[in-house]
């Protein structure tokens, strides 16, 4: 069975780790627009260590059966990061539970699809790593209804974001059937 506080928490980890670069190089307003409040008040308040700590057990994802043994090994090397994480989660688990079921199913096969992503060799270069997400998530997210979309561009922002951005960055058709 998918875990999908497993894969969001995965998701929110690298999105976040990425995006606290983003944040401090880019228009923030651009980065404001599209995550949920909860992941950016989370780069915020990374620290240094922070960061450190989530670069290094990010490269070790795969390695963790379960949400609770990734936390466990975050609380070894920082109970008051595992604090942030958990309360992280919280918030973004309460949006998605506000989503209808097509919204779910989407974010749980998208995971589904892209758990092994991140295991692509590191001689592939990163438009190849953002082609392979693309031509996950763009017939995917093409599928969904309207309403669907919708739900998901008020509460995950960042899923219409990609469905535009996507296609111009990787060069490919974002017109899906």
């Amino acid at each position: 069975m998918i875990n999908i506080r497993k894969y969001i928490l995965i998701f929110v980890l690298l999105t976040t780790i990425n995006g606290k670069a983003i944040i401090t190089k880019t228009d923030g307003e651009i980065i404001e627009g599209i995550l949920p409040e909860e992941i950016l008040q989370f780069a915020k308040d990374m620290t240094p260590s922070d960061i450190k700590i989530l670069t290094e057990l990010s490269s070790m994802k795969y390695q963790f059966g379960s949400q609770n043994e990734l936390i466990e090994a975050i609380k070894e090397k920082s109970p008051e990061l595992a604090i942030k994480i958990e309360h992280l989660m919280q918030g973004i688990m309460e949006k998605y539970n506000t989503l209808s079921d097509e919204s779910k199913n989407f974010i749980k096969e998208l995971g589904e699809k892209l758990k092994n992503f991140n295991t692509l060799s590191t001689k592939v270069n990163k438009i190849e790593q953002l082609k392979v997400f693309a031509t996950n998530f763009l017939p995917a997210y093409s599928k969904l209804s309207n309403n669907a979309k919708e739900e998901l561009k008020q509460i995950f922002p960042m899923f219409d974001f990609l469905s535009i951005t996507l296609p111009k960055i990787v060069n490919i058709d974002s017109s899906y059937d």
